[in-house]
C-alpha cells in the first residue's frame, strides 16, 4: 500500500520552514533538508472544477532508501 501512496508524485529537494514529519519514520523536519512528493487532487464538482496539493514529506534519509529500492 505504500507503494500506491508513494508512485505518482512529483519529488523535489526542498527545504522545511514548518512545522513537518517524515511520513514514514515520523522524525521533525523543521529547518531541515528534505524530499516533497506533491500530487494534485482534481474535484470538480466540489470546488468548481479546482484541483488541491496534497504533499507528502520524507527526510533525506528515508528518501534515498526508498529510491535505491525503486519505491519512488
Amino acid at each position: 500500500m505504500l507503494d500506491k501512496i508513494l508512485k505518482d508524485r512529483f519529488w523535489s529537494h526542498q527545504f522545511s520552514f514548518l512545522k513537518r514529519r517524515c511520513y514514514i519514520t515520523g522524525k521533525p523536519l523543521r529547518f531541515k533538508w528534505g524530499y516533497r512528493g506533491r500530487k494534485k487532487i482534481w474535484f470538480p464538482v466540489l470546488l468548481g472544477g479546482n484541483s488541491l496539493n496534497d504533499d507528502i514529506w520524507l527526510s533525506t534519509e528515508e528518501y534515498l532508501v526508498l529510491l535505491s529500492k525503486g519505491k519512488v
